[in-house]
């Protein structure tokens, strides 16, 4: 199983997306929602070749492969760099992905 590791630019969607869904509907259900993205991030950490390539074009020299989460239109963005899967985004479904550059970031020593 590999090590999740979430960027910094992941992590701060990742606060948005509860404080949204606090504030807008319930903390149960940002608690849900963050529940959901931990599974999420466990099941690609074993198997991470199921995400979709399909933005793999925005991220020069890795994987880049995405994965909706099942029951929030969310999705992630991610790539594997030896035994780290590396969370580059957590974007809403509906954003337009195009113009969102993904860079690729080591992980602090």
């Amino acid at each position: 199983m590999l090590h999740v590791f979430i960027q910094p630019e992941a992590a701060q969607g990742l606060e948005a997306a509860v404080d949204y869904y606090a504030q807008a509907a319930s903390p149960a259900l940002a608690e849900r929602f963050l529940i959901e993205f931990e599974t999420t991030c466990a099941n690609l950490a074993e198997r991470p070749g199921i995400g979709s390539l399909r933005f793999a074009h925005l991220l020069e020299g890795a994987e880049l492969r995405t994965w909706s989460l099942t029951r929030f239109p969310f999705r992630l963005f991610y790539f594997v760099e030896g035994d780290t899967l590396n969370i580059l985004g957590v974007e809403h479904e509906r954003r337009n992905i195009a113009p969102v550059p993904f860079r690729s970031s080591k992980k602090p020593d």
